[in-house]
Parts: C-alpha cells; sequence; structure tokens
C-alpha cells in the first residue's frame, strides 16, 4: 500500500523525518518491522472512505493518526496498487464453467438475438454468488441482422484496446461476431495467466477525430501469434490498414508474404492443432501457454493441457471467417468430461462455478448512489452510482 500525502513524501521519508527511525552502529535505519508489517501504512491513517477504482488500483481518503507530529485536519489520498499478477492461478473447473457459461451467453446473443456485444473484457463479465456467469455493459451491443449500413459508421472505435480483434485494428469497417469472439480468447488466456495477454498502449484520436493506426498494440499481437500471412487470410490485403501492418512486419524483419506452409500441421509438441511456427514471423503462442502451465503449478489431472491450447490458439485465428463460432467453441473438446461417471466423454460443465470448491471468494458491494460518476474521484466527494466498493467486506460463503 501506497500513500502520495501533501507533503510530497513517502511512508518511509516521513518516518525519518519525524524521527521514528532507530540507530544501530551509528547508522540511522528504519526498524525492520516497518518493512515487514503489511500494516504499516494503516497504523499510521486511519480509513475514513472509499474514492475510487480502476485497472491498477483503488483510491481511499483517509487522515492521519493523532500523534506529535501529525495533522488532524489534513486529508490523504491512498493508493492499493493491484500487483501485475494477484493471486494463485485459478482452478480449471472453474475457468472451464466460466468460459461455457460465456460462450452458452454469446450463443444466444449472436444466433437468437443477432446481436454483438462489441466490448467484452473481464471488467464486463459478472458472477452470481451461485456461480452463475452474467454478461454485463451492453452499452455498444448493435444488431447486426440485414444493417442498412456498416456499425463502423455509427461508431469508428469499439472493443476495448487489449481485447480488439486484428481485423478491428486493420480498420474493418464490416465485421461479425469474430470479434466477440476473439475478445472470449482474450478473457481465457487472462483467466489462466492472472495478466491480459495483449496488453499494448493506446494511441488516441487527433483534434480531427481520425482514427489511428494501433502500431502498439497490433505489435503486441504479432510477438505472440507472429505476422498474419496472405494465404491463411483471405482479404488481408484489402484491410484498410494493410500498409501499416506492412512497415510493422518489416520492423520486425518478418514480411507478410505468401510463404510455405499453412496454420494448421499434423505434429505439435501439445498434441496437434495449430503450429507455432507457420503463422509467419514465428508464434510464440505455444511458448507462452506452456510457460504459463508450468508457473501456475496445475496438477497433471487439473490441467488444461494441450485442449485448452489448441482452443485458445482457434479462438486466436487471425482471420475471421476461421475463427471459432460461439456454437463451435461450445463444442469444442476441451469441454469435454473426462472424470469417470455418466457424463464421461461428453461435453458435460457445471452451470455453478463455485461447484465443489472449498475457497471463499469476497463479496462486492455495489453502490446505489446516482452521484456523477465524473467527481466520484475527487477527495471528499461521493462515490459514484455502479462503482463496486470490495472494501473490509467478510468473505462471502459459496454454495
Amino acid at each position: 500500500m501506497m500513500t502520495r500525502p501533501s507533503s510530497g513524501l513517502s511512508i518511509a521519508q516521513q518516518l525519518r523525518k519525524s524521527g521514528v527511525a532507530g540507530e544501530s552502529n551509528g547508522e540511522k535505519r528504519l526498524p525492520g518491522n516497518v518493512y515487514r508489517a503489511k500494516t504499516s501504512v494503516s497504523s499510521k491513517y486511519d480509513i475514513i472512505g472509499f474514492i475510487s477504482s480502476g485497472t491498477y488500483g483503488r483510491v481511499y481518503k483517509a487522515r492521519e493518526r493523532p500523534g506529535p507530529n501529525s495533522d488532524a485536519k489534513a486529508l490523504y489520498a491512498i493508493k492499493r496498487f493491484k500487483p501485475e499478477r494477484e493471486g494463485d492461478a485459478q482452478l480449471q473447473c472453474m475457468i472451464k464453467s466460466i468460459l461455457f457459461q460465456l460462450l452458452n451467453g454469446l450463443f444466444y446473443l449472436h444466433t437468437q438475438a443477432w446481436v454483438l456485444h462489441r466490448d467484452l473484457k473481464p471488467a464486463n463479465i459478472m458472477v452470481t454468488s451461485g456461480g452463475h456467469v452474467r454478461i454485463g455493459d451492453l452499452g455498444l451491443a448493435r444488431l447486426f441482422y440485414k444493417p442498412l449500413q456498416s456499425l463502423w459508421s455509427g461508431d469508428k472505435v469499439v472493443v476495448t484496446i487489449w481485447y480488439r480483434s486484428p481485423d478491428l485494428l486493420l480498420g474493418a469497417k464490416h465485421y461479425t461476431p469474430a470479434i466477440d469472439m476473439w475478445a472470449v480468447g482474450c478473457i481465457f488466456a487472462e483467466l489462466l495467466s492472472l495478466r491480459p495477454i495483449f496488453k499494448g498502449e493506446e494511441t488516441k484520436m487527433d483534434s480531427k477525430k481520425t482514427v489511428p493506426f494501433q502500431r502498439n498494440q497490433m505489435g503486441k499481437i504479432v510477438e505472440i501469434l507472429g505476422v498474419p500471412r496472405r494465404e491463411n487470410w483471405r482479404g488481408l490485403v484489402d484491410m484498410p490498414e494493410y500498409l501499416q501492418l506492412q512497415t510493422l512486419a518489416a520492423s520486425r524483419g518478418s514480411g507478410v508474404s505468401s510463404g510455405s506452409g499453412g496454420l494448421y500441421s499434423s505434429s505439435s509438441s501439445l498434441g496437434g492443432g495449430r503450429t507455432t511456427a507457420d503463422r509467419g514471423g514465428g508464434s510464440s503462442l505455444e511458448s507462452w501457454y506452456n510457460n504459463i502451465l508450468k508457473t501456475a503449478n496445475y496438477p497433471a489431472d487439473k490441467s488444461p493441457g494441450p485442449k485448452g491450447y489448441r482452443l485458445l490458439s482457434e479462438l486466436f485465428e487471425y482471420d475471421p471467417e476461421r475463427r471459432l463460432t460461439a456454437e463451435q467453441a461450445l463444442h469444442h473438446e476441451y469441454f469435454r468430461n473426462t472424470s469417470d461417471g455418466p457424463h464421461k466423454g461428453k461435453i458435460w460443465v457445471s452451470n455453478n462455478c463455485f461447484e465443489g470448491l472449498e475457497e471463499e471468494y469476497p463479496a462486492r458491494r455495489v453502490s446505489t448512489e446516482s452521484t456523477d460518476i465524473g467527481t466520484a474521484s475527487l477527495p471528499g466527494s461521493k462515490r459514484g452510482g455502479g462503482l463496486a466498493d470490495d472494501a473490509h467486506l467478510p468473505a462471502a460463503k459459496r454454495r
């Protein structure tokens, strides 16, 4: 936990300044417990309110505890940063259930309601106390059944940058549910690794509202999947930003030329499926996947294994026409039950992602206040409606 007090000094600097630091062998230093204690900040400050939260952390309003050198009237903003990787790896039964339920919801949206979500990301996927997955935030969702004009004409930019598909990044004006399926792949990867797989930096529009080529984000994708090939992506050369892709490939020493081989291979260290070298420019998706499984220490019988890799690679297909649909993904071998019992060999996944788990997960309180969200980050202001406040809440037991 870190603070940004009005004096501009860190906690350690303030302790030194106030004479808290001890002396040993003539050398001034902080007591060892200042660094070891997890409550060093809360022992110096009283948390009096929640201000706001974001992707990288949460901000709280605090007042300094009474002391000889404290200012009881001074208010401080204390930020708690979220680590890049926070917590242990999620159990496979939980990941499988969340993913299956998400795909089931998308299957309904895409085939029954003719709706594109256009902003799928972990922040918009909710889980009830009963372990049921809900798809939220349909603000960018649109009907795509026989549109009178392209969806691009209404919204030039859709999908949060880290979850945006290559076809959108390359300027596609006509797109399909495949853009949602790419985001599902990103969510699957994030459930496995607990961090975004394609964490690029977004280039903002200029004063003329011109949509820029997201070179950094496309570069993050190319780093792992390699450069797309024309023979494996029909229509690639017709993409509006194709020339930008060529310059990106050239800077990496790769070309978007028609090389030999396809995306599929009869041999793979993961037992078939996508290759890692035939994507052009050298794909490292398989290396990324194997490294995640290794660092997560999944038990052999509970690892997503080769089937998980094949599902991920088929969701990360460059060509939107070849990318898995929600229906195809629901019938993927990854979801086939391998446990002994009446459902062995069948597609059988629990609709409760907490089923059989002993762990307790914290409930999240949702504010019902209707205060303008634009002022929620100001010290002393009320929180905006809908922001989740999960501070100081007891864990909710799961059934």
